[in-house]
């Protein structure tokens, strides 16, 4: 069996592609949030996040992994329909006043 059970995890970054091949990353805060689906301390996940400290990305271990995909969801969908509604990314809606009203 997988050592690592069945857990779940979040990765925000904060990046994007300025060219073919060349991806940037526009924050020096990264940040993964995981745990194991069934609530329990996971000496697995405790030792990534030791690798995770040594790539300045920062780990936060939490008793309820889905909770935290579900709140990313619901920021991520309002996002994601009005960008597909303006057949715009985030950058031109945001930067259009009568655009950025709708949120």
């Amino acid at each position: 069996m997988n050592p690592l059970g069945r857990f779940g995890a979040d990765a925000f970054v904060n990046g994007g592609i300025t060219e073919p091949g060349v991806i940037l990353q526009a924050s020096v805060h990264q940040r993964i949030v995981a745990g194991m689906l069934t609530g329990e301390r996971s000496p697995v996940l405790e030792r990534f996040g030791s690798a995770c400290a040594a790539g300045d990305i920062e780990l936060i271990l939490t008793p309820a992994p889905v909770d935290a995909l579900w709140e990313k969801y619901v920021q991520l969908v309002p996002i994601s329909a009005v960008t597909a509604l303006l057949r715009a990314p985030i950058g031109a809606v945001r930067d259009d006043p009568e655009s950025w009203r709708l949120f």
